[in-house]
């Protein structure tokens, strides 16, 4: 966001665990080099279309604003570089 918050929730439902929430406001600076990286990979061309569906283990989201583009990715909860194919 403009104003450099950024949100972290995760929701594993591991042993009925409620959801965690986190918030963090960064400096501009640190705030530019998120831009860059954002723009540099060209992450908002991408689908998530061939990613896992979320299922009873969880799921992870990512979400992304960076100007006016607005993406948002969403799978299954990958616990190690074994789940990811």
């Amino acid at each position: 966001r403009p104003n450099g918050r950024m949100r972290y929730a995760n929701n594993s439902n591991y042993k009925n665990d409620v959801m965690i929430r986190k918030e963090v406001t960064v400096n501009k600076c640190v705030l530019a080099e998120l831009k860059r990286i954002i723009e540099d990979s060209d992450i908002v061309k991408e689908s998530d279309e061939s990613w896992p569906e979320p299922d009873h283990v969880g799921s992870q989201e990512l979400e992304v604003v960076c100007g006016s583009d607005h993406i948002s990715f969403t799978c299954g909860k990958i616990g190690s570089l074994l789940d990811v194919q």
